[in-house]
């Protein structure tokens, strides 16, 4: 029986990553539909994780389209699964898909408390490539929303972080 939910498990993120793969191929109506399959399967052997992972490849497509309560809904289920299941790096996801959903959308204030949220948790959680990936929705934000200085900084953070990043990379190689 194990064996058999085992297998179940690899087809629900196999059927994710095809989805994923998808919509990088802009081929958004062959994506929802493998992000809906594979939400059904992971519902229908409790996995909770599969249906997070489905949630923000539906989350990403929709504001893609410009779906964007469709975006919110699916971000706003995949937050809640992340923080249920306690896994922060997908909660960081939502919140950041979040935060371009309500950018998207022109509500610059919500999405800087989305963006700033995410940047937060990642900090508490040191996932570098996440403080990065918030630090530079925050200055895009900005810059949309007509503050330049705010803009400016937020992107020299980024590039601050993005050198240290890279030197941590390369000395570990280094080592390696």
């Amino acid at each position: 029986l194990a064996q058999k939910y085992q297998l179940k498990d690899t087809e629900v993120l196999a059927v994710v990553n095809a989805g994923q793969v998808q919509n990088k191929l802009k081929q958004y109506d062959a994506a929802i539909i493998a992000f809906n399959r594979a939400l059904g399967l992971a519902r229908a052997i409790r996995m909770p994780s599969g249906a997070l992972y489905a949630y923000q490849g539906l989350g990403k497509t929709f504001n893609s389209l410009g779906k964007y309560l469709e975006s919110l809904e699916a971000y706003l289920q995949s937050l809640a699964l992340a923080r249920n299941i306690v896994d922060r790096e997908s909660e960081i996801t939502a919140l950041l898909g979040l935060g371009i959903n309500q950018r998207s959308l022109g509500r610059y204030e919500v999405a800087t408390g989305y963006f700033q949220e995410a940047q937060t948790l990642a900090r508490t959680a040191d996932q570098k490539k996440q403080i990065q990936e918030s630090i530079q929705e925050l200055a895009q934000t900005f810059e949309m929303a007509g503050d330049p200085s705010k803009a400016l900084a937020f992107y020299k953070e980024y590039h601050r972080l993005e050198k240290e990043i890279f030197n941590a990379e390369s000395e570990k190689k280094s080592r390696d």
